[in-house]
């Protein structure tokens, strides 16, 4: 599968009164922008989102441990994709500090949120790959 950037997904994760964003990074990936546009009755309105395609044999990276983890994505309105490399954990002691950590973090990074996940296993091995619907 061809690939052209790398990625770091970030899960939401929330145990008690903590919560955090965890960061996973993923080797490789193909990130595709697609504009779509609708005509409807009282105009054309367009949709812009973004398809991110990640070898099915890919494995993520845990930033904390540096070990290989299970390969897992959630469509957890909370999770997103940063495409590069990074490493940050978001945090605070409050949610609101986890919110205002977030608003600082986000600025300047190219970041998705997650929609959708699909499991595409057609044709040979090589080719099964995830398929992620972002905004």
């Amino acid at each position: 599968m061809y690939t052209n950037t790398d990625l770091t997904v970030y899960n939401y994760i929330k145990i008690g009164l903590v919560e955090f964003y965890k960061p996973f990074f993923v080797g490789r990936a193909f990130v595709d922008h697609v504009k779509q546009s609708n005509i409807r009755q009282s105009g054309l309105s367009t949709v812009d989102g973004v398809s991110v395609l990640i070898p099915y044999n890919t494995a993520f990276t845990n930033i904390y441990t540096g070990l290989s983890t299970e390969f897992t994505l959630d469509t957890n309105s909370k999770d997103f994709i940063v495409v590069g490399n990074h490493t940050t954990v978001v945090t605070g002691a409050t949610s609101q500090e986890v919110s205002n950590n977030l608003k600082s973090f986000r600025v300047g990074k190219e970041i998705y949120m997650i929609n959708n996940v699909d499991i595409k296993l057609n044709g040979s091995v090589n080719m099964w790959h995830y398929e992620v619907g972002c905004k």
